[in-house]
């Protein structure tokens, strides 16, 4: 699906090229009709709880981000991360065993206003996470998490049927990008996926810009002509499509709000900005999912400090964004959940980088979360590692993100997850 946004066309458009593209418009959102004439999520009197997601793109090197330094004597150092390794000078340690490379700073102690999640217990922390038989596949993998399904079968995305069981509201759901993940798949609401505020305009023709409302025009008659052409497909796809010109309508009344602290200048810090604001509006959003790319590191992984970099500027967005959420009121009702969709070899390859592995810390933060290492670091030993020569996994991603459903959302995991039994954790109350 084609996400909504300005564009230029140097040639001439046919009557069938507009109709063609008018019937198609939708902001990569999944197929929802009537979304938009449902009442409001909740009573007035509960406050909605809010979940951003965030995906790290590609792979993220866990074993380089909570640093194991003395898990099974240091032995991280000394085999499996001869060079390729953070030095002890560069870590905050937590136990004596891990420690955060100093990269995550700012997730630590703050930026300027203190509001340092793990110095506050605000930041949990589930060591060697994954599932039975992992893939190795980008794709895969990411379908993977994103169904909450470690066959990838599952026809829908754990978040779409978290939306199946949530009282339909204005807008619940969006994705921070150019295309709606997989966590949506088939959601029964409408979940546009946007990246600016700015951009998410009805489409027009950049060297006709003139001509932009007889263009609207011409879809709201297709649309009310379809309208009428009684149950069915059609009258299916015009409900939809007039959902989206509410959808528009709606997002060119959002005020972006005032950060209270520097954002990074960079696309994560853009997109988590635009979470908070979302959350703020009146419109109802409640799940976000964003994802940040360029963590698939096979090569000269660290070359000018690349993947701590890397990771210091999700961080410091991540503080910043927290720091929003307070400012906003919106912390005590929004958790905010980092995972990736495998993590990296235990061994470094020949090329200074790491290729794809299995097990990967996720992070858990926001005022409501009770922090703290929740799971011990997988044992760090060449002798017993997986038959794909990996860490054992310690814990499933589905009693992560099954501990949300259960204690976060109040939901029955077991509807969401079906087939397993959630295990809960103890970062929530």
């Amino acid at each position: 699906m084609n996400y909504l946004k300005k564009h230029a066309c140097d040639r001439a458009h046919s009557r069938r090229d507009f109709l063609r593209g008018a019937l198609a418009l939708g902001p990569a959102i999944y197929f929802a009709p009537n979304v938009l004439l449902r009442g409001a999520f909740g009573s007035p009197s509960t406050a909605p709880r809010n979940i951003i997601l965030v995906e790290l793109i590609g792979g993220n090197d866990g074993l380089n981000t909570i640093v194991p330094h003395g898990v099974n004597g240091g032995i991280y150092y000394s085999e499996f991360r001869k060079v390729l390794n953070i030095p002890k000078n560069k870590l905050i340690n937590i136990d004596g065993e891990i420690g955060f490379n100093s990269a995550l700073g700012s997730l630590v102690d703050g930026l300027s206003l203190q509001n340092g999640l793990w110095s506050h217990g605000k930041l949990a922390i589930v060591q060697g996470v994954s599932y039975p038989n992992p893939s190795f596949s980008h794709e895969v993998a990411a379908n993977i998490w994103a169904k909450g399904d470690p066959t990838a079968a599952a026809p829908d995305g754990w978040l779409a049927r978290v939306l199946s069981q949530t009282a339909g509201g204005t807008f619940t759901a969006a994705d921070i990008s150019d295309r709606t993940s997989a966590v949506f798949s088939n959601a029964s609401q409408l979940v546009p996926a946007v990246e600016s505020l700015s951009s998410f305009v009805f489409p027009y023709d950049f060297f006709h810009s003139g001509d932009a409302q007889n263009r609207r025009d011409t879809y709201q008659t297709i649309v009310n002509n379809l309208s009428g052409a009684g149950p069915g497909k059609q009258k299916s796809v015009a409900d939809t499509s007039a959902s989206v010109l509410q959808l528009i309508d709606a997002f060119a009344g959002i005020a972006p709000i005032a950060p209270v602290e520097a954002y990074p200048q960079d696309s994560i810090s853009d997109a988590l900005q635009l979470a908070v604001t979302l959350l703020k509006s009146s419109l109802g959003f409640r799940f976000i999912h964003l994802g940040v790319s360029g963590f698939d590191t096979h090569a000269n992984e660290n070359a000018g400090q690349y993947h701590d970099n890397l990771i210091k500027t999700v961080a410091d967005a991540l503080a910043a964004t927290y720091s929003d959420l307070v400012a906003q009121g919106l912390d005590a009702n929004t958790i905010i959940v980092v995972y990736s969709e495998f993590g990296r070899t235990v061994y470094e390859n020949g090329s200074l980088g790491t290729d794809h592995g299995s097990v990967n810390p996720v992070f858990v933060m926001g005022t409501p979360v009770q922090g703290g290492v929740i799971t011990p670091h997988p044992a760090m030993d060449p002798n017993n590692l997986t038959a794909d020569g990996e860490l054992p996994m310690v814990a499933d991603f589905r009693d992560v993100f099954g501990t949300i459903v259960s204690k976060w959302l109040q939901l029955d995991p077991a509807t969401i997850f079906p087939g397993y039994t959630v295990a809960p954790f103890g970062f929530l109350p």
